[in-house]
């Protein structure tokens, strides 16, 4: 129960639920795709506190990018940056 979440699944998995994330990794990049909730947001943003503070490692922001289907409105684009 990480982040208050029962479920987590890494893999390549894209099923409906809301309680998936689907994460590719490339080297030292990874992709992670999640719904785009604001609850999502908070969870992935969670997880990757965890992660720095288990290894010692930061992400860093400046180089990351969110995006978003088309189908995701402007305004909750807005909201999840």
């Amino acid at each position: 129960n990480i982040c208050g979440k029962k479920t987590f699944t890494w893999g390549e998995d894209l099923s409906e639920s809301p309680d998936d994330f689907s994460p590719l990794f490339f080297g030292d990049d990874s992709i992670i795709f999640a719904w785009a909730t604001i609850e999502e947001a908070n969870y992935l943003a969670c997880l990757l506190s965890k992660y720095e503070n288990a290894f010692g490692q930061k992400v860093n922001l400046h180089k990351s990018k969110l995006s978003c289907s088309r189908n995701v409105p402007t305004s909750r684009q807005n909201e999840l940056q």
